[in-house]
């Protein structure tokens, strides 16, 4: 499913605010009161099928960098670039130049990045490769082209700055009450969650085959998809699935919130295998 619309991805394109060797001009429009500002870094090794030119994240508060390397990346690093979000690839993410970088002052500084991957039905081993990694969370490719603005502003308030760690440790299990009733029992939460995990390929699978031709059935997946993201208190998913539930009713599905649901279930599988892997010496479920 092509999504054609997204943020601009030529290599070597950036959009700061400090004059840099590779940047684009910064556009007429854009508005000049913004003081605080989300910076994105997203390490492009690869060709995209489609990347428009979009100036539309600069009025959403991003300030969106493209590096064509890794190499490119340590530049920043070594000139102390202001933390923000680094998006890449998952080989990208677990390449060994990558791993080569998390030591001395580059590692700190590196750390202080939150970084986030792109992939498209990966195995449950490339998610574990991610997390050992650094990696908080996975999207598909179309989605953060489309949705960038909205991934950065999870991870990062109003001012630019990074959201605090207690929520950042699994930002789609994130309420309180959620986490107490996890203390309580953890290993009998750890097993369902995992049960939950291990559904999520057939469930999205099975939407994706109902979404056109059979409406009716998709009520059904949804409700269940929903009563579940909400006991787990995944947020972003049941949000997502009460807006689909609310398209079934007026007969408005469409392309766009397939996929965003699929980007739902596939941070929201990241997030439990996280879950998972930060509990695993207590709950001693296997991940």
């Amino acid at each position: 499913m092509a999504i054609q619309d997204g943020v601009d991805l030529q290599p070597g394109a950036c959009i700061t605010p400090q004059s840099t060797p590779q940047q684009m001009a910064k556009p007429e429009d854009a508005p000049e009161q913004v003081t605080h500002l989300i910076h994105a870094y997203w390490i492009r090794t690869t060709q995209f099928q489609s990347s428009p030119v979009d100036t539309t994240l600069l009025k959403q508060g991003v300030f969106l960098q493209v590096l064509t390397s890794i190499e490119a990346l340590v530049f920043l690093l070594e000139t102390d670039t202001r933390a923000g979000l680094l998006v890449m690839d998952q080989a990208t993410a677990t390449s060994a130049p990558m791993r080569d970088l998390d030591t001395g002052t580059l590692g700190v500084r590196l750390k202080a990045m939150t970084m986030i991957v792109l992939a498209d039905d990966p195995t449950e081993e490339e998610m574990r490769a991610c997390l050992r990694a650094g990696v908080i969370d996975m999207f598909p490719t179309q989605f953060a082209m489309r949705y960038l603005e909205l991934i950065c502003k999870r991870y990062f308030n109003d001012q630019g700055e990074p959201i605090g760690d207690d929520i950042q440790k699994v930002s789609a299990i994130d309420s309180e009450r959620s986490m107490a009733r996890a203390e309580i029992d953890v290993q009998f939460y750890g097993t369902l969650l995992r049960d939950f995990f291990d559904e999520l390929p057939a469930r999205k699978k099975n939407i994706e085959e109902d979404w056109d031709p059979n409406p009716q059935q998709i009520k059904q997946h949804i409700h269940s998809l929903k009563g579940l993201a909400m006991t787990f208190e995944i947020h972003q998913l049941a949000k997502i699935a009460v807006r689909i539930e609310a398209a079934t009713r007026e007969n408005s599905l469409d392309a766009v919130l397939l996929l965003q649901l699929e980007a739902e279930i596939q941070s929201a599988g990241f997030q439990i295998l996280r879950w998972l892997q930060l509990h695993n010496f207590v709950a001693k479920v296997s991940v």
